[in-house]
């Protein structure tokens, strides 16, 4: 029993300083998108935004029907070997060769029913994006297996910046929706060539390894596909049936309300599948592993997306301006949409490290098949608000579906998978009741400066408040083993280590 105790501990040890270095990094280059996203919102109009929401919504869903995941598969393999890393770049070399036939040819069409012509050069320019990203250096993946993601982090940085700096310059030079398709190809090809020079690795075309990788790929490319189709589908339908003014800013809406799971709740993930692959064979330590996930993501994601919700109004008049203001009760909506799906968040992760990846894909098939329908009438007769509606009504059919999947995999009880997160809940409702008179004043404040003190002040009382309340419950529920433990913990060895220094 004392060694299995001594062998648990380095494992969620790295995990969670994984996680906590990622969550970081990734608040870092999203800072950064979100400083892109704010000059380019006042150079451009919400039609520039919706001509490439089409676009990039074509893709989307043409890189997930091509999406091979080879580096989460190199990432399974014990003791991978040269011919391991030239199996994997092969397949992403005739992945990027495929993937630009078939947008540069589906170009043409998809501007035809969508009457736009500026969608064929937009299309054919933006596959180079997805293209680009297979072309890596393979052995990126090393330091992934050791848990350590600080050359990733500094890779995306440097992407991100790329993307920054040309995307705005295009934007002040010519007003033109180009500065956005430049930006959204410049980051993969900054990190694919970067790769190549921080992970040296001399290609060599060979298949001999595919087997390794077929079962897992096959499985993963079909969940992607579906994931991207329930992602995708609303713009578009969207973009078929309402304005472009109006599906820029749904797009720029969604991408607003998806900043804070990126920043926070990915992060978290990411190193998920290394560590429960590590106790994949014990299943009571899963199970553990798996429920001490869950509560740590929401008990960071809840608030924060709850927080989003309700500052949606002077927050995105302080970033985009007052013209972008329409679409703040839009974003506070999503926000409050995107909450079910952290209680499950780590079942993706779960699945893959028990090589059962096809599991996901019932999950995938069932929601765009509850959605598709409901989802072409809402906007028939709503339109964007039918749309909007309807994320918070797929989130909790999915989230119900994917609780029956966990409960199924590791016999975590669903009702438990919501129950168990009461002082969570509690706290951010506590939190809600704090802020909101204060938040709500602020919706007509015209002075800018005002306005952002006290938004900032806003912010830091929800923290304190959230955080106090949090705390105490948890002290009165006699501190039992969660998210509260294991954050004081990082906190502690985090004072620790500095002090030493």
């Amino acid at each position: 029993m004392g060694a299995e105790v001594h062998s648990e501990a380095p494992v969620g040890t790295r995990a969670a300083a994984s996680a906590g270095l990622l969550v970081a990094s990734r608040l870092i280059t999203r800072c950064i998108d979100l400083i892109t996203l704010s000059l380019l919102g006042r150079l451009l109009t919400p039609t520039d935004f919706g001509v490439v929401a089409i676009a990039m919504s074509v893709i989307v869903i043409v890189e997930a029907v091509m999406e091979i995941p080879i580096g989460v598969a190199l990432i399974r393999v014990r003791d991978p070997t040269k011919r391991h890393y030239d199996t994997a770049f092969t397949v992403g070399l005739l992945r990027s060769c495929a993937l630009m036939a078939i947008v540069t040819a589906l170009s043409w069409p998809i501007a035809e029913l969508y009457k736009d012509e500026r969608l064929i050069g937009l299309i054919a320019a933006l596959g180079t994006a997805p293209a680009v990203r297979s072309l890596g250096s393979p052995r990126i993946t090393e330091c992934t297996r050791r848990m350590d993601y600080r050359p990733v982090v500094f890779l995306e940085a440097a992407g991100k910046l790329m993307s920054l700096v040309l995307s705005v310059v295009i934007a002040w030079c010519t007003g033109s929706y180009w500065a956005i398709a430049v930006g959204t190809i410049a980051t993969p090809l900054t990190i694919a060539v970067a790769s190549h020079i921080a992970f040296r690795y001399r290609p060599r075309l060979s298949l001999a390894e595919w087997n390794e990788f077929s079962a897992f790929v096959r499985w993963s490319t079909i969940n992607q596909l579906v994931g991207a189709m329930n992602w995708q589908i609303d713009q578009l339908i969207l973009g078929r049936m309402a304005s472009r003014q109006d599906l820029g800013r749904f797009s720029m809406a969604s991408n607003l309300a998806s900043l804070p799971t990126q920043v926070i709740v990915v992060q978290l993930l990411n190193p998920l599948t290394v560590a429960f692959s590590l106790i994949r064979d014990n299943p009571v330590r899963l199970k553990d592993a798996y429920r001490a996930s869950a509560a740590m993501i929401v008990c960071v994601g809840l608030p924060v997306l709850i927080g989003l919700a309700l500052a949606a109004d002077p927050l995105i008049r302080l970033v985009l301006g007052e013209k972008w203001g329409v679409i703040s009760s839009i974003v506070s909506f999503m926000a409050l949409s995107i909450i079910p799906s952290l209680f499950v968040a780590p079942l993706s992760p779960l699945l893959m490290s028990l090589n059962r990846t096809h599991a996901l894909f019932p999950i995938a098939l069932s929601e765009l098949l509850f959605k598709m329908p409901i989802l072409l009438v809402a906007i028939w007769l709503f339109g964007m608000e039918g749309a909007v509606a309807m994320r918070m009504l797929t989130a909790v059919f999915v989230a119900a579906v994917s609780m029956r999947a966990a409960q199924q995999t590791i016999g975590w009880a669903a009702w438990k998978q919501v129950a168990e997160h009461w002082r969570t809940i509690v706290a951010g409702a506590l939190m809600t009741a704090a802020v909101h008179p204060l938040l709500r004043d602020l919706e007509h404040e015209p002075k800018i400066i005002l306005m952002a003190t006290n938004l900032v002040g806003a912010v830091l009382l929800a923290g304190a408040v959230y955080t106090v309340a949090v705390l105490t419950l948890w002290l009165l529920a006699g501190r039992p083993a969660g998210a509260e433990a294991k954050i004081l913990n990082l906190v502690r060895s985090f004072i620790r280590s500095f002090i030493r220094r």
